[in-house]
């Protein structure tokens, strides 16, 4: 995947739109890869949540605590909130509305 993270690199062009519209042409793998190196939209998690490896998207991706709950069923809380990069993960930072819902969904930390 070095060489896709070398091209992507240089390419001005390889942006959230072009990943959009040549998306079928990535392997899993590669878009892994993508999750790992790009941050993209919520817009675009939305639309290719069943494509995109959630593992990946938990750990690397940056998304609202909206969306996190949304997909609550489809994102390992702990991963998201021990390894994940948003900054909401922090109790301090977090909103009352996800904390509750952490707490009644019986997760702890």
């Amino acid at each position: 995947m070095k060489s896709l993270r070398d091209l992507l690199a240089i390419c001005p062009y390889a942006d959230e739109k072009f990943i959009d519209e040549n998306i079928d042409l990535f392997t899993p793998d590669e878009l892994d890869t993508l999750l790992k190196i790009k941050p993209f939209s919520e817009a675009f998690l939305e639309k290719y949540f069943t494509t995109l490896d959630h593992e990946t998207l938990a750990k690397s991706q940056k998304f609202s605590e909206e969306f996190f709950i949304a997909h609550y069923a489809d994102l390992d809380a702990q991963t998201v909130l021990r390894k994940g990069i948003n900054e909401w993960r922090d109790r301090e930072k977090r909103s009352t509305k996800l904390d509750v819902f952490l707490r009644i969904k019986g997760v702890r930390l």
